[in-house]
């Protein structure tokens, strides 16, 4: 029996926000203009229930639906149903559009995203509309479009964290970073001689404080060897800026958070021990 996984990128994508609340125009100029409104599905669970529903109502097996149990043939057009993820369909009930994207066995990968096309001739109604990465990238993009006014001075999202690799949109890849409102580069250590212990110092979070950051959440490192001087804390609590201390993970979830809200907030964030 396969053992497939959701790959990584869309699960950070709903951990982090950019999957929530995304309208039926920006999915249509990420996936094509003469597209019906569609919606995205907000959680795995519910799109594992979707290929359940789907298959109970009888799609699977419907040939109009160019869906196949069993690939046998590489080039066969159809979707392979054993292995689909539906991430989004209709708004509209009866207008039977999906997108759905194939799952793997591993985590690491970025596969096509593909929506049901009626135009299309049996069986070739899955059509191919760009990787999943683009996918997610054009939502953040056309989202801060639609948003202009809750775009100034906003802090940028972190797309996804790994060990050893942190992504931010708009600023690209990092071992260690540090964010603030409109910005951020690369937390290099060795400007302030900062070490695991006795951990985070005052020197380090000067730049977010010249920043404006009301809020500032700083990172333990994934395994929380990465410790906080207490005079970096005493030195925020007294210009009265709201602070998180947590697990880098649980830390980048905060930040978005707090990003997507709008909020000018800052971090340090360490993606390794």
């Amino acid at each position: 029996m396969m053992n497939l996984r959701a790959p990584k990128i869309l699960v950070d994508s709903i951990e982090n926000g950019t999957w929530k609340s995304v309208s039926p125009d920006t999915l249509r100029r990420c996936l094509g203009e003469e597209l019906d409104d569609l919606q995205l599905f907000e959680g795995l669970p519910f799109m594992y229930l979707i290929a359940e529903n789907l298959d109970h109502a009888g799609f699977v097996d419907h040939p109009e639906f160019c869906m196949t149990r069993a690939r046998t043939k590489m080039n066969d057009p159809r979707l392979d149903f054993s292995r689909a993820l539906f991430i989004g369909g209709s708004i509209v009930p009866g207008d039977d559009v999906f997108i759905a994207i194939q799952l793997e066995e591993f985590e690491e990968y970025d596969p096509p995203v593909l929506v049901l096309d009626w135009r299309r001739s049996a069986p070739d109604r899955w059509a191919e509309r760009g990787k999943l990465s683009d996918l997610i990238s054009g939502i953040h993009e056309k989202s801060k479009e639609e948003h202009p006014s809750s775009n100034k001075s906003k802090s940028p999202i972190i797309a996804s964290i790994e060990w050893g690799k942190i992504e931010v949109y708009g600023l690209g890849t990092f071992r260690d970073v540090k964010l603030y409102p409109d910005g951020g580069r690369e937390w290099d250590w060795r400007e302030t001689d900062t070490h695991h212990v006795p951990g985070i110092q005052p020197a380090d979070v000067h730049e977010l404080i010249e920043k404006q950051c009301k809020v500032i959440v700083l990172t333990r490192g994934m395994q929380l060897v990465l410790q906080t001087c207490p005079e970096t804390l005493e030195l925020l609590q007294n210009l009265s800026i709201e602070t998180f201390v947590e697990e880098t993970n649980a830390a980048v979830a905060t930040y978005n958070k707090l990003a997507e809200e709008g909020k000018a907030v800052g971090g340090l964030f360490h993606s390794t021990c």
